[in-house]
């Protein structure tokens, strides 16, 4: 399929719907065009379509496609229902490349056969189409406009006001599958002085998706970065490869819609009972650097400080501050955002208190992290301060908030930390605090600047907190490769269900996974083989391809220390089988791990991103603590490392009390074998090893569910 130039700088355009009504939605759109391209700014003809009439204004209005005197690069269709399908067959038939369709009522109204017949006709003749139910899109750049919502509104006094602030042109490219809040999003980054390269409203994706769009603009020398708003995706691996490209070269925000816990109601394993869609997006997100916003809010305060601010080197934040109270705000903050909030060095207090030794304030100055000068600073102290510490090499990062209130600050204040921002070399954003017209003054300022300015201390340390994640997160972007349509291991072809313990442990051996000295015993007198096979202590486990989780039936007898001990557990085990009326497969006698650490690994094929691997803190109390982490499959070592740091228990590892240390190096390794397996054997459905035994450098499945579709 072609690519999507033909709806950013196309040589014609065509609106259908146009009407001498100037307030339908194909006439503001069709006034949008007109006024760019008498501007200069657009570098298309534009024509009307509409059979009802023969001019609209100055303008030639045609009866339909065919009439027009060229053919239409770009078919923009904002008319009814009912006659949508027929324009674009006929735009189609004539030679566009590209259409936008405004009209809503399809798919998100139940119609999803209008959608289909569109594919269809649109598909076989290689045309693009963006939408349906669309804003479609405005590029300040080429002059493309076809943003319609009304930007005045009139109230019963008559007086019109402003209602929507039409985006400045800059660096930002907003892609969104609404776009009313793409439209507020660009407002928000107008009010921080921030502008927009594009805004692209998806809709419902028929064809053009988000990352189509995000592709495209990539390369773009124009896109400083990109601000996503996302509902869902239909192909998660393919959107992962196409804005993984984009998220190296530039940052990508986004912000997803519908963060509720979706987990499956009838789980075969742990894994699907306890990960939820939005725990595959986020690891989703982190896998190709993204960087994920939590609310709208927090989108906009990221695009500003990555617009405005020089990346961040590291994440050693300084605070300084003229009242104590918002210093320990940003500092608290710090703290839970994981920046580092170390003192002033000695060295750095004791220069501070020569270079001032002549001024008052510096007796009541605390010399720490935050730097609290105290209401009793002047402005000229203030900023004679920050210029000294800024260019200190013991931070990276540097939040300003000089309180206006108290009366030694002047407006002055502005010009002072404008311009120790523009010297330093590192990212110095400022809070300006309160709602008076001096505050959004001194707000306003700073931004007009160039300097990112924050309504609260909060605001202002997630600003910077974006920074520093954008670092780490494009050092660490990983694509996902496309997935098999076959398995690499031959015989899983002919199994389905659940697999029997002996296959489970023939496939974890495949990769290299170990799964304990074991053995199968169906009758007493295997187990005389299975001691002089193992030895003492042994743990035996009823097999039964009609049992899932063994411990809820009691279906495990741990640490046997005799024969006697051996052959009592296999006759219960054994009794309860025909108890419960489960199928008898066999007891599985294990060797018996001691003084390690519980893990679970497991992964489901998730249905928009593929297979993914979850990693967490196993055993039976796995669904109460909930202390996983996510990936999607193949995840590397590096990856896997990742996850096991953001373990809340994963301090366990290290040792503690009895619990031997585990080599971390090792799980990484288990776990990207794991994900491989995932990834080359597309027939599994399910797989599960709860729990993985970590113990020093051994980590053993000691028991694992598996389930082929």
């Amino acid at each position: 399929m072609k690519g999507v130039e033909s709806f950013f700088s196309p040589r014609s355009i065509a609106v259908a719907g146009v009407s001498v009504d100037p307030s339908k939605v194909a006439s503001v759109i069709f006034s949008n065009l007109v006024r760019n391209a008498k501007s200069g700014l657009l570098k298309a003809s534009v024509y009307a379509i509409n059979p009802r009439y023969r001019k609209i204004g100055e303008q030639p209005c045609y009866k339909d496609v065919d009439s027009l005197p060229e053919v239409p690069e770009l078919f923009v269709v904002a008319v009814p229902l009912a006659l949508t399908v027929d324009l674009v067959r006929q735009a189609c038939n004539r030679g566009s490349k590209a259409i936008i369709i405004i009209t809503g009522g399809f798919g998100e109204a139940g119609h999803e056969d209008l959608e289909a017949e569109i594919r269809s006709i649109t598909s076989s003749k290689g045309v693009r189409v963006l939408g349906p139910n669309t804003i479609g899109l405005l590029d300040t750049s080429s002059g493309v406009d076809t943003l319609f919502l009304p930007t005045t509104k009139k109230l019963p006094s008559g007086r019109e006001v402003v209602s929507l602030r039409p985006p400045a042109k800059g660096g930002v490219v907003i892609v969104t599958q609404s776009g009313h809040l793409g439209e507020i999003i660009a407002e928000e980054l107008g009010a921080n002085q921030i502008g927009v390269r594009a805004l692209v409203g998806v809709g419902n994706q028929l064809d053009v998706s988000i990352g189509d769009v995000v592709e495209h603009f990539a390369d773009d020398p124009e896109t400083k970065l990109m601000a996503l708003y996302l509902e869902g995706l239909k192909d998660g691996r393919r959107f992962l490869r196409e804005v993984s490209r984009a998220a190296k070269n530039k940052p990508v925000v986004v912000f997803k819609l519908g963060k509720s816990q979706a987990g499956a109601k009838a789980a075969l394993t742990h894994t699907a009972s306890m990960v939820g869609d939005y725990q595959v997006y986020r690891a989703a997100f982190r896998k190709v650097g993204l960087l994920e916003a939590e609310t709208l809010e927090d989108l906009v305060d990221y695009c500003t400080a990555l617009s405005l601010a020089p990346a961040a080197s590291g994440e050693r934040i300084l605070i300084i501050t003229n009242a104590g109270g918002s210093g320990a705000i940003a500092a608290d903050k710090s703290n839970r955002m994981g920046l580092q909030v170390e003192p002033l060095s000695e060295r750095a207090a004791n220069g501070i208190k020569s270079r001032f030794a002549d001024s008052s304030f510096i007796r009541i100055v605390s010399l720490s992290n935050p730097v609290d000068l105290t209401a009793t600073a002047t402005t000229e102290e203030f900023v004679a301060i920050s210029e000294y510490l800024v260019r200190s090499p013991e931070y990276d990062l540097m939040v300003v908030i000089p309180t206006h209130q108290p009366p030694t600050i002047e407006y002055s204040i502005v010009e002072g930390i404008v311009r120790v921002a523009k010297k330093a070399k590192k990212p110095v954003v400022t809070c300006v605090m309160g709602t008076s017209e001096l505050a959004h003054m001194l707000h306003s300022e700073f931004l007009s600047n160039g300097v990112p300015s924050f309504p609260s201390p909060e605001r202002a340390v997630g600003a910077l907190w974006a920074l520093v994640q954008r670092k780490k997160l494009r050092a660490g972007i990983s694509p996902p490769e496309e997935l098999r349509s076959d398995d690499i291991v031959p015989w899983l072809k002919e199994r389905k269900g659940f697999l029997v313990q002996p296959d489970a442990s023939r496939l974890l051996d495949e990769y290299r996974i170990d799964s304990g000295r074991s053995m199968m015993a169906t009758s007493k007198e295997d187990l005389a083989k299975a001691v002089r096979t193992i030895g003492f202590p042994l743990a035996c486990k009823l097999l039964s391809r009609d049992l899932i989780h063994k411990t809820e039936k009691n279906a495990v007898r741990l640490n046997v220390k005799s024969r006697a001990e051996l052959v009592s557990a296999f006759e219960e085990l054994r009794a309860l089988a025909a108890q419960a009326k489960l199928q008898f497969d066999g007891v599985l006698v294990q060797e018996m791990l001691e003084n390690g650490v519980e893990m679970i690994l497991g992964s489901l094929r998730d249905p928009t991103f593929g297979p993914t691997v979850m990693l967490g803190i196993g055993g039976v109390y796995t669904e109460v603590l909930k202390d996983f982490a996510m990936g999607v499959a193949p995840v590397d070592e590096s990856e896997a490392s990742d996850m096991i740091a953001s373990l809340r228990m994963g301090t366990l590892l290290r040792g503690f009390r009895n619990v031997r240390k585990a080599d971390e190096a090792t799980l990484a390794a288990v776990v990207a074998r794991f994900s491989k397996m995932l990834v080359e054997n597309p027939s599994l459905k399910e797989a599960e090893i709860n729990p993985l035994i970590a113990v020093g450098g051994r980590m053993v499945a000691v028991d694992s569910r598996i389930v082929v579709r």
